[in-house]
């Protein structure tokens, strides 16, 4: 959750999913080091799509840029609090694009509840952190979970190549991809 933002109740799901469809897996008679091969083969087969997914990236120049740096952070914000992003987006962004040389800012939020304070002061960490990963890797994907999707038809594409009983797991864990969407 520190390092990406809003990932926890995501990472949580899809491991959940992994393990409903690992027992799946050993009701149907597979090994466990078989299930954990299938697994691994998948992750590394994942490494291996991930990039070819990158419908455009923001050149380093670009992630000074204001105006770019608002376009780009805007869905990040948007998920959390839909009302204020036109707002928080552009304090974000300035903020983050500081060029004094200083790495610490300050954001005083005010509300009229705390339920309201906290979801924003939620949208202003999750805008922070979609910043701080477009300053390491400036490359994205498309949203709206289309790129889970993308990946989970990929590798059931990937498992029909694969001999012996791996596919099974790589079919599963594409399975359990599916759910992402419905988080």
């Amino acid at each position: 959750d520190s390092e990406c933002g809003d990932g926890t109740n995501l990472t949580v799901s899809f491991a959940g999913q992994l393990l409903t469809r690992t027992e799946e897996l050993l009701r149907m008679g597979l090994h466990t080091s078989e299930i954990i091969a299938g697994y691994k083969r998948t992750s590394t087969k994942l490494f291996v799509l991930l990039p070819t997914l990158t419908c455009q990236k923001v050149e380093h120049a670009g992630v000074r840029d204001v105006v770019e740096l608002t376009r780009v952070i805007r869905p990040a914000i948007l998920a959390k609090q839909l009302g204020c992003v036109d707002v928080l987006a552009p304090l974000v962004t300035q903020t983050k694009s500081a060029s004094d040389g200083c790495r610490l800012s300050t954001v005083i939020l005010r509300a009229s509840t705390s339920s309201l304070l906290a979801d924003l002061e939620r949208a202003v960490d999750d805008g922070v952190h979609a910043c701080k990963n477009l300053c390491r890797d400036g490359r994205l994907v498309p949203g709206a979970r289309a790129t889970e999707m993308e990946l989970s038809l990929r590798l059931k594409r990937f498992a029909d190549t694969c001999p012996g009983l791996d596919q099974y797991a790589i079919r599963s864990f594409a399975k359990a991809m599916e759910f992402v969407p419905k988080t």
